[in-house]
């Protein structure tokens, strides 16, 4: 058993900063940015500005920065700034002395605590009404568009306010009426847009109750009927994982993520023209025991997404870092990470997760033995598939239910593939080729061949664990059966391409690809030359980057990029 010495102490709750979280808000024409703290702290820095109407991914145009005054330590914090400062004729790049709009606002506050920033980035809308300044309720959050099918889509967002909303979408290429949704009163919705059609542009309008000036249209594709190719022959999507928090610091670790990478990644995948994104796993430091702190960091992670959310389908994994834990109590000399697993109940790793995205609910059911929890957690929304096309892709969770003693505490080892979701993956396979896919991709986050960093867990444990090696042998062996074309994976915060074929071993007859790409900004890891494989694998870097993965009836081109753009690797997936 677990060894639990006499003199035992507790892991502590993630320790909270914000007593109350920033606020924007009017008094008379004035600006107020205010937040409390839980303990007093320094004076804070902030900055102001703009959205700019015509840029695409809604970049924050910062314009003026103010500290508040004085040196003495407080937990009330204030800033102001009068309207007329955006509305001046030299600055005023929004439009917005016409009729009001979008302001943003973003905190620095430094934490003694954690001897960091803590950054807030916040919306506030307004307008005027009889020439009187008026609140009006904004999208705080979002939105994002998901689960995007030949005939319809999934929408949500989140407002600063409770307030009622009217949608509006349509046809961007048929001359026919938008449809219209009206929302009841409520400070978030996902709403279903139907009545679409396939391989056609849609636009939709978000309107919060008295909103005139500063609303969006966004646009969006639908893919090709479920095995048909598109009209220019081509399917392109992009993979990438890892953006927990980086080590530089800044806006490279805010709040459980690098935000500057995801930015700067997902901006470039959309520009190189993807139709689709899929995300490995890892979006967050995690192994936090307070469900709130856990769920703001999926959401700090999902504030830097929605720079392409709300055109660009998103379909996101878990990895080891989405973790809600329960953590054990240990002695006073225990160093490191106390031993934990996956958190009991209903607030749970998976169960958070689900809330916090929009994804396929098509995955199996989960394990009937819950392994000594009151109830197993689900497979919504962290295991599913879906077309696009004639591609089908699969996302599957080796990161469930993850304990780092499961001989003592139940759960999964990590990188396990409970029996549940491998039976479905093999359903799920052949019934898509019944459907005529003619390339198939699976995503997860452990990988079976580590190249660089994770060699001692994973999937491959350095060869040492019997019950994992077996897993790893189902698991690759469904993959050969149906043809899959690669398999792509995170963990390892670098970039690697390795075709696994007979070269490997003769268990190995037909040839998949085995992509890792963990490169949006979490701590770097090298080449592990150590490895059986390590001399077959075809390319690596540690850059940050993402993969490009664009398909024909010709064949499969993978492409892995920087955030410039440049080229780092470039191959046929064949």
């Amino acid at each position: 058993m677990l060894a639990i010495l006499a003199l035992l102490i507790a892991l502590p709750a993630s320790a909270a900063f914000f007593a109350e979280e920033p606020i924007l808000s009017l008094d008379g024409e004035e600006v107020v940015l205010s937040w409390t703290t839980e303990s007093e702290t320094p004076p804070a820095r902030a900055s102001f500005g703009i959205e700019v109407p015509e840029d695409p991914f809604r970049s924050p145009r910062w314009r003026y920065s103010a500290r508040e005054k004085g040196d003495s330590l407080r937990s009330r914090h204030e800033l102001r700034r009068h309207l007329g400062w955006w509305e001046h004729p030299v600055l005023d790049a929004a439009g917005l002395a016409e009729a009001g709009g979008v302001i943003l606002a973003r905190v620095e506050a430094w934490d003694p605590h954690r001897k960091a920033l803590r950054y807030r980035e916040l919306r506030m809308a307004y307008g005027r009404e009889d020439s009187v300044v008026v609140q009006l309720p904004c999208i705080s959050r979002g939105p994002w568009i998901d689960r995007v099918t030949t005939s319809d889509a999934w929408l949500s967002w989140t407002l600063d306010q409770p307030a009622k909303v009217l949608v509006e979408y349509g046809s961007t290429v048929r001359r026919m009426a938008w449809k219209r949704i009206e929302v009841d009163t409520a400070l978030g919705a996902e709403i279903r847009l139907e009545g679409l059609r396939p391989e056609e542009e849609f636009g939709y309008r978000i309107i919060p109750e008295g909103r005139k000036s500063g609303l969006r249209t966004y646009t969006f594709l639908t893919p090709p009927e479920t095995g048909s190719w598109p009209a220019d022959g081509t399917v392109t999507f992009a993979f990438l994982s890892d953006s927990r928090a980086g080590a530089g610091g800044g806006i490279e670790a805010v709040e459980g993520t690098n935000r500057q990478m995801i930015r700067s990644l997902l901006s470039a995948a959309d520009m190189s023209g993807v139709d689709f994104v899929c995300f490995g796993g890892d979006l967050i430091d995690g192994y936090v025991d307070d469900p709130a702190e856990y769920t703001r960091q999926l959401e700090s992670w999902k504030k830097a997404a929605e720079c392409v959310g709300g055109h660009l389908p998103i379909y996101e994994g878990m990895g080891n870092h989405e973790m809600l834990a329960d953590f054990q109590p240990v002695d006073e000399d225990h160093r490191g990470r106390p031993p934990f697993r996956d958190r009991d109940g209903e607030e749970n790793s998976e169960s958070l997760f689900a809330a916090a995205f929009v994804n396929p609910e098509n995955g199996p059911e989960p394990p009937l033995n819950a392994r000594g929890k009151s109830v197993s957690p689900p497979f919504k929304e962290n295991v599913y598939s879906f077309d696009w096309g004639p591609v089908h892709v699969v996302a599957m969770n080796n990161d469930y239910d993850v304990a780092s003693h499961p001989e003592d505490l139940g759960g999964y080892r990590e990188g396990a593939i409970p029996d549940e979701q491998l039976d479905w993956l093999d359903a799920d396979l052949a019934a898509a080729r019944k459907r005529g896919a003619q390339e198939i991709f699976v995503f997860a986050h452990e990988p079976p061949f580590p190249c660089g960093g994770h060699a001692g867990d994973g999937m491959w444990w350095n060869g040492e664990r019997p019950e994992m090696l077996d897993v790893r042998r189902r698991f690759w062996n469904i993959l050969q059966s149906y043809g899959v074309r690669a398999a792509m994976f995170g963990d390892e915060h670098n970039y690697s391409a390795l075709r696994v074929d007979s070269r490997l071993g003769e268990e190995y007859q037909t040839p998949v690809w085995h992509i890792v790409s963990g490169g949006v900004g979490a701590p770097y890891y090298a080449k592990d030359e150590s490895l059986p494989w390590a001399t077959h694998v075809s390319a690596f870097s540690t850059i940050q980057h993402f993969c490009r993965i664009e398909v024909s009836a010709d064949g499969v081109i993978l492409s892995a990029l920087d955030a410039h753009g440049r080229v780092i690797d470039r191959r046929p997936l064949d």
